[in-house]
């Protein structure tokens, strides 16, 4: 019992920190795409933003193709 009682919280630590790795990514991807989109506006000299909502896609698809272009 006491056996599996640690082996439970041990689990439930190891969940909360793959949840703060998952934020972490996430925040970090965002910084990523921000960085990104000023530097395709100030090298390319296109905002992204703009080019998502003229063409009637997502943004983060935009990035994605102005990122490979690039």
């Amino acid at each position: 019992m006491l056996g599996e009682a640690a082996t439970l919280e041990d689990l439930r630590a190891a969940q909360r920190r793959v949840a703060e790795l998952e934020a972490a990514l996430e925040r970090a991807q965002a910084a990523r795409d921000l960085l990104l989109v000023r530097v395709i506006r100030e090298r390319v000299g296109v905002d992204v933003g703009q080019v998502a909502r003229a063409g009637g896609v997502s943004l983060r698809y935009t990035r994605e193709l102005l990122r490979r272009a690039a």
